[in-house]
């Protein structure tokens, strides 16, 4: 009977212990029970977990360990390569380049006056003659217009035509 309880109270500990709700004294109770010689079949799977954190309590370390870290936490030397030297110099050598030219345009501003301005001078002395030449040049540029004129012309029947017919304007875009 007193083994069954204790084999009941073991499994609510087990129960507790799994869910992280066991306090310290009932851990150290489970320690206890899995350290000692006198355990359940059934919990006979536990056992080395148990032990093992006997062992690592009582495990300690030895002089050479802190030697031993700190050799491996030594900071190594830094080599820089040829491609990253170059790398470097570029960046720097971009920057002065970028620095030079800032400097350049804002000590020496762009002068307006030393510019060239273009003087309007008139092509031709007799006026009939500048009239002559305009009006060609207009007419020239209003027979062009008058073409385009009868395309539109053309495309206002064909969209007429499909006004009687029903024929939406999007369909015939697609089609064009």
């Amino acid at each position: 009977m007193e083994s069954e309880n204790k084999i009941l109270k073991i499994r609510q500990l087990l129960d507790k212990y799994w869910a992280c709700e066991a306090s310290e004294s009932e851990e150290d109770e489970l320690k206890n029970y899995f350290n000692s010689g006198n355990i359940a079949e059934e919990f006979r799977e536990f056992q080395p977990m148990f032990q093992f954190f006997k062992q690592q309590k009582s495990a300690k370390l030895d002089g050479k360990f802190e030697s031993q870290l700190l050799g491996k936490l030594e900071p190594k030397k830094l080599t820089v390569s040829k491609n990253q030297w170059f790398r470097n110099f570029a960046k720097v050598a971009a920057s002065l380049l970028l620095i030079l030219t800032c400097a350049y345009f804002f000590t020496n501003p762009q002068n307006p006056t030393k510019t060239k301005v273009a003087v309007l001078e008139d092509t031709y002395e007799d006026p009939k003659e500048a009239y002559e030449a305009v009006r060609k040049a207009l007419m020239q540029v209003s027979g062009s217009l008058n073409e385009g004129a009868e395309y539109a012309v053309s495309i206002q029947k064909i969209n007429k035509g499909a006004e009687a017919l029903g024929i939406e304007e999007e369909k015939l875009k697609m089609k064009n």
